[in-house]
């Protein structure tokens, strides 16, 4: 990529850059974000691709946010005739039993997803707390995604406990 140099201030910048700001070639961002999407881990990806380990995780973040900007203005009037909806649990830095009353952005966290059954396509989804208000943001969301009418097919998560299903 090619860099230039102001003459009277001394900034560097260059003509185009896909990758906002990123300085590393397109190609090899490209092959960053396809090892990462086979199931490739970070430091994995970075060894490969002779990058640094934040180098990787700069291009996730930017190329995460140009995925998340295109997926809002394409997905829109969807025509589905069952959408799924489910849930996947994980947490930050901690579980919800050690973290303080006061810390929002550590804990438990609940990544919600809205697919077409047919086309397996991902309609919306939303990373945040497991609570009311959260969950009604996303259905809403999905709702102005979607053309007309549609079942929906809420996942259910089923644990067993003595041979017997129960819902939690």
């Amino acid at each position: 990529m090619q860099r230039y140099e102001c003459l009277r201030c001394g900034t560097a910048f260059s003509e185009k850059q896909p990758l906002d700001g990123l300085r590393v070639d397109f190609e090899k961002a490209c092959q960053v974000v396809n090892l990462l999407c086979e199931g490739m881990g970070i430091r994995a990806a970075a060894r490969i691709t002779n990058l640094h380990r934040d180098t990787v995780l700069s291009i996730l973040e930017t190329s995460g946010a140009k995925f998340a900007a295109f997926l809002d203005s394409k997905v829109r009037n969807v025509k589905a005739e069952n959408v799924q909806v489910d849930e996947i649990c994980t947490f930050v830095g901690c579980k919800k039993k050690t973290t303080l009353k006061d810390e929002t952005q550590r804990g438990d966290f609940f990544t919600y997803l809205s697919v077409d059954r047919a086309s397996k396509l991902i309609i919306n989804w939303r990373t945040s707390k497991r609570d009311g208000e959260n969950t009604l943001v996303f259905m809403q969301d999905l709702k102005t995604r979607m053309a007309g009418r549609f079942g929906l097919i809420i996942g259910l998560v089923l644990t067993l406990s003595q041979g017997k299903r129960k819902r939690p």
